[in-house]
């Protein structure tokens, strides 16, 4: 559902706000070079503020000479632990809007990078998106959550705006790191009126649709490959940059500190990043929600709540099959697709089968879990009614290179983790010829084989995500 439809608004001209789904995080992030493109208005002074935050960790830690057992360092720390922002209903989840957030741990590991910063004579910080180039683990949807973290007082007034302006109705929460205090050095927890998630009794807040991107701006990977070819080239050999990981790339990172700032200053200064396109919707993270949405509703469920497995199976079929039509004969392959013709993420199609099996699940009385931890991975979608009727369900692009190891490999591994006794493997085809025709010629024989080593019940089902579906005459 999203936030407008919850609250009943219809939107205005001064509308800019994104409009959220308020029961599944979006896997979007609040980008802070978007945020300080603002050189006037409500949020010019946000980029400054960002800086003193920062600046005021490195002079505790250097007013605590860098020990990591001083009174400042531990305070230090707890500036740097930035709370899940879940009001925001943004960024990576493994399920609904209940996010991994950055504890103490993280916290530990960017005062560290911040020492070591220090200690290589970077003792003021201009760009605080070095510190996810110099440690492992603050990726982007930690930026985000920095972000929005020492900048929730600016989103609270921002939110409060549109309260007032549509007479959403609100209810008081004490909302916590509401504001950073500057003379205390310290975190304050503050109540507020704000409209109540009516999924999970959090508050909302709201963002900017101009701040929201797929990736932040700046990233470890992007520097490596900006200066692999001429900074690190007396580091490494031709294989290790083949085969560089991320904790190489952190590493080395470390050791060409000053090259990590002069890349960040000048990708600054001469690239011009643009928000997040909502209506394109690239990555396939937005679109699919109200899309599902509307194909459920104009095809409403004949389905019952299954009493036995043999009606919990049957479901299930009845899902995928919805799913398939949506796909091959509605309008749901575009969902997949860009207007380059070029193909969404893998996640794009994972989502529009989210969207839909949920609907039809929560008028039935089925738990639809996404992206469950099974011990050695997540498993795409599980279904359970219970304890004895549970299923688990794989999502993946034909030509994906890891498309036979997720069959082979990891169902099994999935079903075992979960002591569960039946799974679907389902493969959505983009293209006409070549490797994906046969692979789809082997699934007959590779199910086979896996249902007798294993003793599970594994079933194989194919979607056609064709960009230009032929013709029913054609068909």
């Amino acid at each position: 559902m999203l936030f407008s439809e919850a609250f009943n608004i219809e939107r205005t001209g001064e509308d800019d706000w994104f409009d959220i789904i308020v029961d599944t995080d979006t896997r979007l992030w609040v980008d802070p070079f978007m945020i300080y493109r603002e050189e006037e208005g409500f949020w010019a002074e946000s980029h400054d503020n960002v800086i003193k935050h920062f600046e005021a960790c490195f002079e505790l830690l250097i007013e605590g000479r860098m020990s990591q057992v001083s009174l400042q360092y531990f305070k230090a720390v707890r500036l740097l632990t930035f709370k899940e922002p879940r009001e925001f209903c943004l960024g990576y989840t493994e399920k609904g809007t209940d996010g991994a957030g950055g504890g103490r741990g993280y916290a530990r590991l960017i005062a560290r990078a911040m020492i070591q910063a220090i200690n290589r004579g970077l003792s003021d910080l201009n760009h605080f998106e070095e510190l996810g180039i110099l440690e492992k683990g603050i990726g982007p949807d930690r930026i985000g959550d920095i972000t929005c973290n020492i900048l929730k007082y600016k989103f609270i007034e921002y939110t409060k705006s549109v309260v007032e302006r549509h007479n959403i109705p609100t209810k008081q929460f004490r909302v916590l790191n509401a504001k950073y205090d500057s003379r205390t050095k310290r975190w304050e927890s503050e109540l507020h009126r704000l409209p109540e998630n009516p999924s999970n009794g959090l508050p909302i807040l709201l963002t900017p649709e101009r701040f929201i991107r797929d990736i932040p701006f700046l990233n470890p990977e992007a520097w490596f490959d900006d200066y692999q070819a001429e900074e690190l080239r007396n580091d490494m050999n031709y294989d290790v940059l083949k085969n560089v990981d991320k904790a190489t790339i952190v590493k080395t990172a470390r050791t060409h500190a000053q090259n990590v700032r002069d890349w960040t200053e000048g990708m600054e200064q001469h690239a011009d990043p643009k928000p997040y396109d909502l209506e394109a919707d690239p990555e396939g993270v937005y679109q699919w929600h109200q899309a599902a949405k509307n194909f459920v509703a104009a095809n409403p469920s004949k389905l019952k709540e299954p009493t036995d497995n043999g009606e919990f199976i049957e479901f299930i079929q009845i899902i995928i099959a919805n799913f398939r039509n949506f796909i091959e004969q509605q309008t749901g392959w575009s969902l997949l697709w860009n207007d380059d013709e070029t193909e969404k993420n893998e996640e794009a199609a994972q989502l529009v089968f989210y969207g839909i099996a949920r609907a039809y699940c929560s008028q039935n009385n089925i738990n639809l879990d996404r992206e469950v931890w099974m011990g050695r991975g997540p498993v795409d979608f599980k279904f359970s009614k219970g304890y004895v009727m549970r299923a688990l369900l794989e999502v993946k692009k034909l030509h994906n290179g890891d498309f036979w190891h997720g069959i082979e490999t990891q169902v099994p591994i999935y079903l075992q983790g979960d002591d569960c006794e039946q799974a679907w493997y389902v493969g959505i085809k983009y293209r006409p010829k070549g490797e994906t025709i046969k692979r789809a010629a082997r699934m007959s024989k590779v199910i086979a084989d896996l249902q007798q080593n294993t003793g599970k019940v594994v079933r194989y089902e194919q979607v056609s995500a064709l960009r230009k579906p032929p013709s029913a005459s054609k068909a």
